[in-house]
């Protein structure tokens, strides 16, 4: 069960602000009490990074527009990222804090120790697999192609498929297309037979005829699927700031949670003109019911990509818990 949770030299600085997604500034809501309290003394600055444009990143956007960073101190600026460059971000301190997921977490830490798991709000894998279709069960994937993206979706597609009694090593090839989006695109035109899809990427496929192979958080995988990481070097350097953002995102989940018009205004805010997918209230009502409402960690999560990936170590290894506000 999940318990109350608590931070690479990179040579190209300019990748963060050389990314196509622009950095989204933090709007307050001034209309709080707490918030006018917060602004009479001065905001202390950090950079929050997410590398990816789906909703399992929403709460940490609704925690910056909904004014709870400034709440308790934070001048936030949110900032996309590159998923392959998030940990480098971070450990170069480009970035203070990120939105991450354990299969990307986990391979990354085992080379850099400094970076740490310190909460999570989805202890399950959201994904889906699809497929066109003439497939109608995982044995017909063999010798087929099933599309991923590098990192968080590569594994779990892989994860998945071997709980299907497939060998991803062996029974299919699993061809690598650029982000999410890509994903999708590559089912629509037939270059592959089937795909990872994120949500609500996979409800709008579902919607467009393709077939549901099977949901991840259906195959029983216990998984950190999204994670808060940090530079513990910067961590145990500024701990009050730590202490403070686990609070703010905190209260901004809940606010995610409980406020559906705000969460979703949020949320197209942060698509940068993408269009949305007319399945995404379909996917709010699954979040609000079914994450977490305050920060934690599992470890049996944790342990699921530790086995898979052979990094070695045990859960405590890759997790700080000594910063989180309620301890």
């Amino acid at each position: 069960m999940p318990y109350p949770a608590s931070g690479m030299t990179l040579s190209r600085r300019s990748f963060v602000l050389g990314l196509g997604a622009a950095a989204v500034s933090l709007v307050g809501c001034s209309s709080t009490a707490s918030t006018q309290r917060a602004s009479t003394k001065a905001l202390k600055p950090i950079t929050v990074g997410y590398g990816s444009l789906g909703l399992n990143n929403a709460p940490v956007w609704v925690t910056a527009e909904g004014g709870y960073f400034a709440k308790y101190g934070l001048d936030a600026k949110m900032q996309y990222v590159d998923p392959a460059a998030v940990l480098p971000a971070l450990a170069s301190h480009d970035l203070t804090f990120s939105g991450s997921a354990a299969g990307s977490d986990i391979p990354a830490q085992a080379q850099n120790a400094s970076i740490k798991i310190i909460g999570a709000y989805i202890h399950f894998p959201t994904p889906a697999l699809l497929v066109q279709t003439s497939i109608k069960g995982a044995a017909d994937l063999k010798g087929k192609k099933f599309a991923v993206a590098q990192g968080t979706a590569e594994f779990l597609a892989k994860l998945g498929l071997s709980k299907l009694g497939l060998d991803p090593r062996k029974d299919l090839e699993l061809p690598r297309v650029a982000n999410g989006k890509a994903l999708l695109a590559s089912l629509q035109t037939r270059a592959v037979d089937g795909a990872i899809l994120s949500d609500p990427d996979w409800r709008t496929a579902v919607s467009e005829g393709y077939s549901l192979l099977a949901r991840l958080s259906d195959l029983d995988i216990k998984y950190e699927q999204s994670t808060l990481i940090g530079n513990s070097d910067h961590m145990r350097a500024n701990p009050e700031v730590t202490v403070n953002f686990l609070k703010a995102v905190t209260e901004g989940l809940q606010r995610f949670k409980q406020d559906r018009e705000f969460a979703l205004q949020v949320f197209t805010k942060y698509q940068n003109g993408n269009p949305l997918s007319p399945e995404l209230d379909a996917s709010y009502k699954d979040a609000a019911s079914s994450w977490a409402s305050t920060l934690g960690i599992s470890l049996e999560g944790i342990q699921t990509v530790i086995d898979a990936t052979g990094s070695g170590g045990k859960p405590e290894d890759y997790v700080d818990t000594s910063y989180v506000p309620w301890a």
